[in-house]
């Protein structure tokens, strides 16, 4: 059993890439960033970690970037930043196209060869994760790009040691019933890449799956229509949001803090307490319980 830490410093980085241009040459739609864009948003990406560097040992442990938010030309970078700040990266890529003309969403996981210990990384670690369900938006332009969109059904859960466990998911898969069933007590962050307009929708389900998961959730979302979020389930009303950054057409990053500790505590006494038919008292708690609530249990 991990010894988990008190809190997990997470970074958000709101890069502003616009749809309607980045992947537009002269007006022809392509299924890669043009140059100009891929040079924009690595040099927000770049001096966001900058940023983070200059914190020292104060920089988060987890950087996140929204959804399509890394061109390939780009992931080399992203993986020199991770190791010079000690620092697993989560971000969105740019559309991946195969042989058979197949459209893929993917999100990149980039992790430091000595992570979570803080030690300095000499290599890193890199797989991807896939999107399921895609927007009307995107089945849209798959057609103008003559690909077929290809889904991903595997959900992933990510052992963050100290910092406790991690599910992911691209943007329109917040939405699947099925993952949230899977993650329900095997969880303490979700995290959510995103290129989202609709995001008063994302902020009502935000409050709900946090609630019913016992989990952290955040939404890292483009800051070209801005309303990134991080919520967690306290009993407390005033100190469920964590951070949110509204307002379109922004780039921002920022360095906050969820709590792990604490949250797997009462994870594990719900767990204990309804298996056991005990009817818990809400004044004791610090975090707001859902009924029933199993821990999943390694045997």
């Amino acid at each position: 059993m991990y010894k988990y830490d008190e809190t997990l410093k997470l970074g958000i980085i709101q890069t502003t890439v616009d749809l309607t241009t980045a992947w537009n040459y002269s007006g022809n739609p392509k299924h890669k960033m043009n140059p100009y864009a891929e040079k924009s948003v690595m040099e927000e990406i770049r001096y966001a970690f900058k940023g983070f560097y200059e914190l020292s040992e104060s920089a988060p442990r987890i950087v996140i970037l929204p959804e399509y938010s890394i061109p390939h030309s780009g992931v080399k970078a992203i993986e020199k930043y991770a190791k010079a700040i000690d620092a697993v990266v989560i971000g969105g890529c740019d559309l991946f196209v195969n042989a058979k003309n197949q459209a893929q969403n993917k999100g990149i996981i980039v992790i430091p060869n000595k992570w979570p210990k803080p030690e300095s990384a000499y290599s890193t670690t890199k797989f991807y994760f896939g999107k399921k369900y895609f927007s009307v938006l995107e089945l849209k332009f798959f057609d103008k790009l003559h690909v077929e969109a290809k889904p991903e059904a595997l959900t992933y859960i990510i052992d963050a040691g100290k910092y406790g466990n991690i599910g992911v998911a691209i943007c329109a898969d917040f939405y699947d019933i099925e993952r949230f069933l899977i993650y329900k007590g095997k969880i303490h962050h979700l995290i959510i890449i995103a290129y989202n307009k609709d995001t008063k929708s994302f902020n009502f389900l935000t409050e709900a799956i946090s609630r019913l998961l016992l989990c952290n959730v955040v939404i890292c979302n483009t800051g070209h229509y801005g309303d990134s979020l991080v919520f967690s389930p306290y009993d407390k009303e005033w100190k469920r949001t964590i951070y949110k950054s509204s307002g379109s057409k922004i780039f921002t990053s920022q360095v906050l803090e969820l709590p792990v500790r604490a949250l797997n505590e009462e994870q594990e006494k719900a767990h204990d307490m309804y298996q056991r038919d005990i009817f818990p008292s809400s004044k004791d708690n610090i975090f707001k319980w859902p009924p029933g609530y199993a821990k999943f249990k390694c045997k």
